[in-house]
């Protein structure tokens, strides 16, 4: 009898617990920022990201945050929302003549640098164009694991305008100025392949540099190239690879030990030495490994994929 009534009180708590789960609707936020109200209601990342057109009617919702930053007769403020929502304003003269709605947006690029390191966050004012005008750079992240990195370039000079958007991927872009010619360029990675071949930590992410050239960011190739490894420093990177190579052909699967393959290679191909990537590929991808062909044409398709390829399949021709 007692068993029966347990069986019975343990099917009507799964069905209640059931129809918790199926008309569960996510909590609203009970906490109030410095501004006032509450958010009543949930955003898509469609509605919370973008520029916003109609400044004019623009009213700044509810805030926890803000951190602002002066410039002349500009004022860029950066308010933190709710969870890792924020929004953008830039004020000329007091007026708001710019906002946006997104994710964390941070003042000279990302957080550790607002403003103290002109290397990897710019401090407003500074020309990192070359154009000879003065610059604000924002920085947005989006939260979370292996979330994403933005970068918004803007002139603030006698003339307002949003310069660029610089998608940095899993890292934020780096500003430095390289070859000292007073232009600052934008040092990232390429995160066109993240979770490919196999894991997120094994993924190929060359590092990439762009210039500011006839009004918009390009690949800085002369920067990129790089000489040849030695035939002492070839043979090291061919000697590590085939010992990773041997032990996780018996205990990986086979993408997981392509990936090995593929992160040296599309290093030296991002740095002009597609040639001796291959190389290293046909020397340590042996004919015993499984699918060669297969193989050589599943990398070449994953290379096309990149929106960087066309500049990058422009540095073969001038190899050595």
């Amino acid at each position: 009898m007692n068993r029966t009534i347990l069986i019975v009180i343990g099917i009507l708590a799964a069905l209640v617990t059931a129809a918790g789960i199926i008309s569960y609707q996510p909590p609203i936020h009970e906490w109030k920022g410095i501004n006032g109200s509450v958010p009543n209601q949930y955003y898509s990342e469609e509605e919370m990201c973008g520029d916003i057109a109609d400044l004019k009617n623009f009213k700044l919702p509810l805030y926890h945050e803000k951190n602002e930053e002066s410039y002349k007769d500009y004022t860029a403020s950066v308010y933190r929302t709710y969870e890792n929502y924020g929004y953008l304003e830039i004020h000329k003269n007091g007026r708001l003549i710019y906002a946006r709605k997104g994710y964390a947006f941070y003042l000279n690029n990302f957080p550790g640098n607002y403003g103290k390191n002109p290397e990897s966050g710019p401090i407003m004012g500074t020309d990192i164009t070359g154009d000879g005008q003065p610059n604000l750079v924002i920085g947005e992240w989006t939260g979370g694991m292996h979330a994403s990195f933005n970068s918004y370039v803007f002139a603030i000079g006698a003339e307002f305008r949003k310069i660029a958007m610089i998608e940095g991927g899993c890292n934020q872009p780096i500003f430095k100025d390289i070859d000292n010619d007073k232009h600052f360029e934008a040092i990232m990675n390429d995160w066109t392949w993240a979770y490919w071949p196999s894991s997120f930590a094994s993924s190929p992410a060359p590092e990439i540099i762009l210039r500011y050239e006839q009004g918009k960011y390009i690949l800085a190739l002369e920067l990129m190239r790089r000489p040849p490894k030695t035939k002492e420093e070839f043979a090291q990177v061919k000697r590590q690879v085939k010992e990773k190579l041997e032990t996780d052909m018996k205990e990986q699967s086979g993408d997981f030990s392509l990936a090995l393959v593929v992160n040296p290679m599309f290093d030296m191909i991002y740095s002009g030495n597609a040639k001796q990537a291959w190389q290293l590929f046909d020397e340590v991808w042996t004919e015993q490994e499984p699918n060669r062909q297969e193989t050589v044409k599943f990398i070449q398709e994953a290379l096309t994929s990149s929106p960087y390829w066309p500049e990058i399949d422009e540095m073969k021709p001038r190899e050595k």
